[in-house]
C-alpha cells in the first residue's frame, strides 16, 4: 500500500493531474492519451492515478467540471459588460467560447470520440456539469434584475440549445475552416432567442440580439 497523502500533497498530485491531463488531450485527442502518458508527464506513478480515479472516464468527467467551473468564475467576475444587452452578450458568448473548442483536440469528434465519451458518463456526472451552467444563468439573471433589466429564460430549452451547440463544435472539423465561423454565429444568434428575452423596455442598449 502506497504511503498516504497529506491534504496538500493531494491537492498538488491532482492540480499536475489536471493541468497534464487538459494539456496533453488539447494537442493529441481524448483517444491519443493514455493514463500512462499523463501520469509519465506528471513524474508520479500509474498506481498513484488511481488513488484519484478509477478510470479515464471519471478523469475526464473531472476534468469538464472542474474547467467549466472555473471558466463560469471568471465569466462571472466579468459581468458588467452584459450589461448594455444580455442577449447580445450570451450570443457573442456562446460564440467566442464554442469557437475556442474548436481548436481543442478532445472536442474533435473526429480524433476523440468526445460524444460517446460524454454519452458515457454517469446522468449524475452530466447533471453535476449542468447544474454549474445553469446556475450561471440564474445568477446573471438576479445580476440582470439588481440593475434594472428583466430577463426571462426557459432552462430545458436553454440545456437543449448547450447540447447542440456540444454537437456542432465536435463536428466542426467536417467543415470549411472559412464556413464554419458563420455558420456557428448564425447557431448562436438564432438560438439564444429561444430560451431567452428581455423585457424591452428595460434594454439599457439598442443593439438586437439578431
Amino acid at each position: 500500500m502506497g504511503k498516504a497523502f497529506s491534504e496538500a500533497q493531494r491537492g498538488e498530485v491532482q492540480r499536475k493531474l489536471r493541468e497534464t491531463g487538459l494539456a496533453l488531450f488539447r494537442e493529441k485527442g481524448i483517444r491519443g492519451v493514455s493514463i500512462r502518458e499523463i501520469t509519465a508527464a506528471c513524474g508520479i506513478s500509474l498506481g498513484c492515478f488511481y488513488r484519484f480515479y478509477p478510470d479515464k472516464e471519471h478523469f475526464l468527467a473531472d476534468l469538464l467540471h472542474t474547467r467549466a467551473e472555473e471558466k463560469l468564475e471568471l465569466l462571472y467576475a466579468n459581468r458588467a459588460s452584459s450589461l448594455p444587452d444580455p442577449l447580445r452578450y450570451l450570443c457573442d458568448l456562446f460564440y467566442t467560447q464554442g469557437m475556442r473548442l474548436t481548436d481543442n483536440a478532445a472536442f474533435d469528434e473526429m480524433q476523440s470520440g468526445t460524444l460517446e465519451l460524454l454519452s458515457a458518463f454517469s446522468p449524475e456526472g452530466r447533471r453535476s456539469v449542468q447544474a454549474l451552467y445553469t446556475s450561471y444563468l440564474q445568477r446573471m439573471i438576479s445580476y440582470w434584475a439588481e440593475n434594472g433589466i428583466s430577463v426571462s429564460c426557459h432552462e430545458e430549452t436553454f440545456l437543449q440549445v448547450l447540447g447542440a451547440a456540444e454537437i456542432l463544435i465536435t463536428h466542426a472539423s467536417l467543415l470549411s475552416p472559412d464556413t464554419f465561423p458563420a455558420i456557428y454565429r448564425a447557431f448562436c444568434d438564432a438560438s439564444i432567442p429561444l430560451f431567452c428575452s428581455v423585457t424591452p423596455s428595460q434594454m439599457k442598449g439598442d443593439r438586437p440580439c439578431i
